[in-house]
């Protein structure tokens, strides 16, 4: 969440190297745009999504929990969805469009400081 940058901005503090964006005349109703990009959090797992494109690094496990039907997002390799014709993320268009998706891994990894492939060993077991 953007909150610190925002904050800071209202108390007219500058802040050095964040990932928060400053968003306080988007939250005060001044104009109408926010982040074009935003890294997905979801306890142990992260996506990054710019614009309608999504994308969801590699992940250990099983990519559908069978009880009750739901996709996890587990795969061995990137996944690449493209929102405007696919809303429940169902065709992988990583193979198909590997400069977009190297587009996004490389502002994945900008925004969470750090090279992905270290990630995955931080990973709660």
């Amino acid at each position: 969440m953007d909150i610190l940058e925002s904050i800071a901005g209202l108390a007219n503090i500058e802040i050095e190297e964040t990932d928060s964006q400053n968003l306080l005349s988007t939250l005060l109703g001044k104009p109408q745009v926010g982040r074009k990009n935003v890294v997905i959090v979801a306890i142990t797992r992260t996506a990054f999504r710019e614009g309608n494109w999504i994308m969801i690094p590699p992940y250990k496990g099983s990519a559908i929990e069978k009880q009750v039907n739901i996709g996890l997002g587990n795969s061995d390799e990137y996944l690449l969805y493209n929102l405007d014709g696919d809303l429940a993320q169902q065709t992988n268009l990583a193979a198909s469009n590997p400069k977009k998706l190297n587009h996004m891994i490389t502002n994945f990894e900008a925004i969470r400081g750090m090279d992905y492939k270290n990630i995955q060993s931080l990973e709660l077991k």
